[in-house]
Parts: structure tokens; C-alpha cells; sequence
């Protein structure tokens, strides 16, 4: 891992790169309720959200 600040500095990220960023969440919370939740609190975000059950496919 490393910071924002640290990366700009390596200028590795230029126009044109391709970033991907994962995120991993462990909640107790109802699966649907919190993709319905999170996809009104970020209505506009493009992502791919996969469950645990689908992602062992």
C-alpha cells in the first residue's frame, strides 16, 4: 500500500493510465440492503460489486 501523495511523486499514474481500485467490505448487514444502500449513496460511481457467493463461483 502506499499513499496518494507517495504515488503522484513516482509520476507512474499519467493521462491515459489504467487504475483499478478494490475495496473489500465485511458487514453483518443484509447483503441486498447494503448494495441498495450503497448504490443510492453512489448513484453515479461505475463499479463491479461481487458477493462472496457469486464471487466463488
Amino acid at each position: 500500500m502506499i499513499s496518494e501523495q507517495a504515488l503522484e511523486a513516482t509520476e507512474l499514474i499519467r493521462p491515459g493510465s489504467r487504475v483499478d481500485y478494490e475495496y473489500r467490505v465485511q458487514t453483518d448487514q443484509d447483503l441486498n440492503v447494503w448494495l441498495e444502500e450503497f448504490e443510492q449513496a453512489f448513484p453515479e460511481t461505475e463499479r463491479r460489486l461481487v458477493g462472496f457467493t457469486s464471487a466463488r463461483g
